[in-house]
């Protein structure tokens, strides 16, 4: 590695900035503290996104208490975008979230769907899908409400789509393609 720039504080801290090798066509440029202070980006008068000792990146806060945090401060909306397919050429691109864990063998996606059927069979075009997967089959989607972070309480399963698509209201393992634990109220007929 070598270092094209280099300044140091009073206090011992400094930045580098480092190529890895440049003999080679695309090294790799790294960007660096000597001692794992943070790092912040902005435009002059006010910081934009901060890198801290972690290595947590914020985006509007200056103190990330995750991998990634978006804040829009103290008003406004804090809008993340994922986009795709921006001259609408390719209707198969589309703007996907991506969960993972357990090396990948359980995941879920929220995704658009372009063309109907191009990702999930039966799906309708420009639709937004909600999808759990993992490598037994085992890919149910649950809706929770009634959890407190201040406390914290943990909230309660009250909807649960299974992987056969039977739907359980007030049940986890519902056996028909709607099963209901509970009173049903309705209007109208019921057919």
């Amino acid at each position: 590695n070598q270092a094209l720039f280099r300044t140091t504080s009073g206090g011992g801290g400094g930045l580098q900035i480092v190529c890895s090798d440049l003999s080679v066509q695309n090294p790799l440029w790294s960007i660096n503290t000597f001692y794992g202070e943070e790092l912040a980006f902005g435009d002059g008068t006010n910081e934009h996104m901060r890198i801290d000792s972690s290595g947590n990146v914020g985006i509007g806060t200056t103190n990330p208490s995750g991998n990634l945090h978006v804040s829009s401060g103290t008003s406004g909306d804090a809008t993340l975008i994922l986009e795709a397919d921006t001259d609408n050429n390719n209707e198969a691109d589309n703007p996907k979230l991506q969960l993972r864990q357990d090396s990948n063998l359980v995941n879920g996606e929220m995704y658009l769907e372009g063309n109907s059927g191009d990702t999930a069979t039966d799906s309708l075009a420009n639709a937004l899908l909600l999808e759990a997967r993992d490598s037994n089959g085992n890919n149910t989607i649950q809706f929770v409400t009634g959890g407190n972070m201040s406390t914290p309480t943990n909230g309660t399963v009250r909807m649960t789509i299974r992987p056969d698509g039977k739907v359980g209201i007030g049940t986890n393992d519902p056996s028909e393609a709607l099963d209901v634990n509970g009173n049903i109220a309705a209007s109208g007929n019921v057919e």
